[in-house]
């Protein structure tokens, strides 16, 4: 089971796998394993393990061609969840827009390039809201399900982590305030 508390360490978490791999992030590998300890006994816990035992045993540049591969190379796998719902459309837009309005009324502070669908930024949203987050799992959840599914087929390294953040939007859309398993 995961609880509210380890959901939103999780997400967190998540949020910051899924980016770029700088040397920040591969330096801060060990403090995400650590913090991710009292959730090891969940449902989260296989695909963290795998993700981060495999990152870990990466130079820096194989894990930044890795991610570019994942990500950058190919739109059916794009962290832009909207794309793989409305492809570049005017709807696209429109709902990017809402998006940037949900995140602005809920406090969020957007410092990034990234456009708002970006599922780093959708994570780290969910991990700290109260309120707004129906509107953020109706349009993302399907589109993060089909990401990972996409991945797994690729045999990505990335589709721990994207499944593991599916599964807990999936989870928080069919029952929000309820103890996950």
């Amino acid at each position: 089971m995961i609880c509210k508390t380890d959901r939103s360490l999780a997400l967190r978490a998540l949020s910051v796998l899924l980016r770029y791999p700088e040397d920040d992030w591969i330096r801060a590998l060990p403090d995400i394993e650590k913090a991710l300890k009292p959730i090891r006994t969940t449902s989260v816990a296989a695909p963290l393990n795998r993700f981060l035992s495999w990152a870990k045993g990466l130079p820096s540049l194989q894990l930044q061609e890795t991610y570019t591969a994942a990500f950058d190379l190919n739109p059916a796998t794009s962290l832009d969840l909207t794309y793989h719902s409305q492809g570049d459309t005017e709807d696209r837009g429109r709902i990017l827009s809402r998006l940037r309005s949900v995140y602005g009324s809920a406090g969020m502070d957007f410092t990034t390039a990234e456009l708002p669908d970006h599922l780093p930024l959708v994570l780290e949203f969910l991990s700290f809201a109260e309120e707004k987050k129906g509107e953020i799992l109706g349009l993302c959840t399907q589109p993060a399900r089909q990401l990972a599914d996409t991945l797994r087929a690729a045999k990505s390294p990335y589709a721990d982590p994207v499944g593991c953040a599916a599964d807990i939007l999936s989870a928080m859309a069919a029952a929000p305030e309820e103890v996950l398993t």
